[in-house]
């Protein structure tokens, strides 16, 4: 029993499967070139991003008022904590001039 390699026949096989990978792989490269095209090719759906666009523009405005009022509050409480800590204070330099 002899074992004999034909290495043409192997050469051969060899070219056989890359030329079959290469045909493959440009069907696949073109294939992602129409499916690109085609999703290109349609309108983007701004109306929906406008929608979203608008959405977050509120809810931003809503929080910015919030935040706006809640500063006020603050700056109301310490203005009367303030004014009573004055008031306090004149009361006492009064009493202290007055000697009461």
């Amino acid at each position: 029993m002899s074992t004999r390699i034909d290495v043409e026949a192997i050469e051969a096989e060899i070219d056989h499967i890359i030329e079959e990978a290469k045909a493959r792989a440009q069907k696949i490269v073109d294939d992602a070139y129409k499916r690109a095209k085609e999703i290109l090719s349609k309108p983007i759906p701004l109306d929906e991003y406008r929608e979203e666009a608008e959405r977050i523009r509120e809810e931003a405005r809503r929080e910015a008022q919030k935040i706006i009022e809640d500063a006020k509050r603050k700056a109301e409480n310490i203005r009367e904590k303030g004014r009573s800590n004055m008031d306090k204070a004149v009361d006492w330099l009064i009493k202290v001039v007055a000697g009461v």
